[in-house]
């Protein structure tokens, strides 16, 4: 049986559904470690891919064949939005690989474009390495201090191993989907050298304290992004915003845990 012009024209529409246009995201695994920084990637490629890195996150585009597979992506820290010294070294695979964008011209973005031209899939492994940061917060990430605050622990001086912390009061509202909103008030901040990060909140309705930790994945001048876990299940996304003062001024976040999806909001008083 033979399919009609017409019937090609409707198959087609879906099509790029299976073969290329996907998408697969990975979370990092940090190992921790000094030094330069490095990501490594390991995908499975049948056609052409994009591989793209922004801090704690990886994203794999399928371009055209058979939907592209991560492997693992393993860092030894959050890949910085502003890396100095930067390069791409591709590892492994029997097509070519080639950096497409450049994080430092790519709002913190690195994009490796994978060609794979046999048939069949094929392993491809990637190093992404970069030294220090320019323009963002403190050392280990260049500079652009934010200047801390006296009595609440000082920000990137020096004088505290490379930390920022913070603690002050506050007002704000934690709820979960179906629950009720629990008022939010003090709120501990502590941010090390080495992108940790750790928030917690005094909140109605919790037994001790709300707290999350986790790692940040973005800095400028005037706020910090974090990718944070907490309890029950609780993970997502966090901005942490600074005044003039180098202090907190607020803090937005939104993420899903066991009870369904959950939004914090903190504001100093």
């Amino acid at each position: 049986m033979r399919l009609t012009g017409y019937v090609w024209a409707l198959a087609a529409l879906f099509i790029p559904a299976v073969y290329g246009q996907g998408s697969a995201s990975i979370q990092a695994n940090i190992r921790g470690g000094g030094g330069d920084g490095k990501c490594t990637f390991e995908v499975v490629v049948d056609g052409a891919a994009e591989v793209q890195i922004r801090g704690e996150q990886g994203t794999l585009r399928t371009l055209s064949g058979a939907p592209a597979r991560w492997v693992r992506l393993d860092c030894n820290q959050p890949f910085p939005p502003n890396p100095r010294e930067f390069r791409f070294e591709g590892i492994d695979g029997r097509g070519s690989q080639r950096l497409v964008r450049d994080p430092r011209n790519n709002r913190g973005t690195a994009v490796v474009r994978i060609d794979d031209p046999k048939g069949g899939s094929e392993g491809y492994t990637g190093d992404i390495i970069w030294r220090g940061e320019g323009g963002n917060w403190g050392p280990g990430y260049g500079g652009g201090r934010p200047p801390g605050r006296p009595g609440y622990g000082g920000g990137w001086n020096g004088q505290n191993g490379g930390t920022f912390n913070y603690r002050g009061d506050g007002n704000g509202f934690f709820v979960q989907r179906n629950g009720p909103n629990m008022r939010v008030r003090d709120v501990n901040v502590s941010l090390a050298r080495n992108g940790a990060i750790y928030l917690a909140f005094q909140a109605q309705g919790f037994r001790g304290r709300l707290d999350f930790s986790g790692r940040a994945t973005r800095f400028s001048r005037n706020s910090v992004d974090a990718y944070l876990n907490g309890g029950g299940g609780m993970r997502g996304n966090a901005t942490i915003y600074l005044d003039r003062d180098g202090s907190v001024d607020r803090i937005d976040m939104s993420g899903r845990g066991r009870d369904g999806d959950f939004r914090l909001n903190w504001r100093s008083r």
